[in-house]
């Protein structure tokens, strides 16, 4: 489809008080082709704290710099009035975007993104609009199969950079308990969500406000629904140094396996519409184990003294 008759999808940005990081993202977007033609929507939510608020102060003076910096079509700032925490800015910011976009384009402020990035995603929405089992579509993987063409399509949603359709949102729900968000699920789906016990998502389920993410996992797998996502990463994450969901000791142990990015865009086509069963053998065990993270030789220690009390 020519960029002339291409509808783009807006970007939906998600921010706190990391501005390096937030800037990294925003610059990496800036070079994405179609940048020019996106409406970018940034949700600044307000600080839990008063050692947070000059951070995010500092933040939303930039975000309020962004459209006269140029790059996109339009920038609109959306200052949370009081904190709202991650999982209610992040979804009722796809819901707000979505609710006169029809779609939408997902990405926090620890996200750098391929050139390709922006492309493939709207490619991939115009493509797949009509597909109702492909709920979402992703830009990072865990793998690196270029072997198996540009594109597959897993049960499993990847949202380091991610975009979803109004009609496939609308299932979404914030489930408050392990027994609400399983309901109606088999053992042999609870077990092929967790990967057989590689990917143990659910525990998160069993906190007080269980992660958004975790609970559009649950949605993906009960709806019988896929991810369609490319065989190379377009995705890199640059939060992993004390962002919300990081373990500030973790930098210590090891690192997280970072893939290059495709070298081209890949064709979003692929058939049959449905996950590869090769590729998931793949995800198990090797991809989900310890979720990509790499242990030094201190790390291999401490997890391995670790492991017994983490199975009580």
């Amino acid at each position: 489809m020519k960029d002339s008759e291409m509808k783009y999808a807006p970007v939906a940005f998600f921010c706190y008080a990391r501005l390096d990081t937030a800037m990294a993202t925003i610059a990496a977007l800036r070079k994405n082709g179609g940048a020019e033609q996106t409406e970018l929507y940034a949700f600044s939510d307000a600080a839990r704290n008063a050692q947070d608020a000059p951070a995010v102060a500092a933040v939303r003076m930039w975000l309020h710099g962004l459209e006269a910096e140029g790059g996109f079509k339009a920038v609109h700032v959306v200052e949370r009035p009081k904190n709202f925490g991650l999982n209610r800015n992040i979804t009722s910011g796809i819901s707000e975007v979505l609710g006169h976009s029809g779609r939408v384009i997902v990405v926090e402020d620890d996200i750098v993104t391929s050139p390709f990035f922006l492309q493939f995603m709207n490619d991939a929405l115009e493509e797949y609009e009509g597909c109702k089992e492909v709920m979402m579509v992703g830009g990072h993987t865990q793998l690196n199969i270029p072997q198996k063409g540009d594109v597959y399509f897993s049960p499993h949603a990847q949202i380091w950079g991610w975009a979803t359709w109004a009609d496939r949102w609308q299932y979404f729900r914030h489930y408050g308990s392990r027994a609400e968000a399983l309901e109606g699920m088999s053992e042999e789906e609870i077990d092929a969500l967790q990967y057989h016990g590689t990917f143990p998502i659910l525990k998160g389920l069993d906190k007080p406000d269980p992660m958004w993410d975790i609970c559009w996992n649950v949605e993906v797998h009960k709806r019988h629904g896929l991810c369609l996502t490319p065989t190379r990463t377009l995705v890199h994450n640059a939060g992993m140094d004390g962002g919300t969901n990081y373990n500030k000791w973790m930098k210590y142990f090891g690192h997280y396996i970072e893939y290059p990015f495709a070298d081209r865009l890949p064709d979003v086509r692929r058939s049959p519409v449905a996950a590869d069963p090769e590729i998931e053998d793949v995800f198990y065990p090797a991809a989900m184990k310890n979720w990509g993270f790499q242990y030094n030789f201190i790390g291999k220690i401490v997890h391995t003294l670790y492991l017994p009390f983490k199975k009580k």
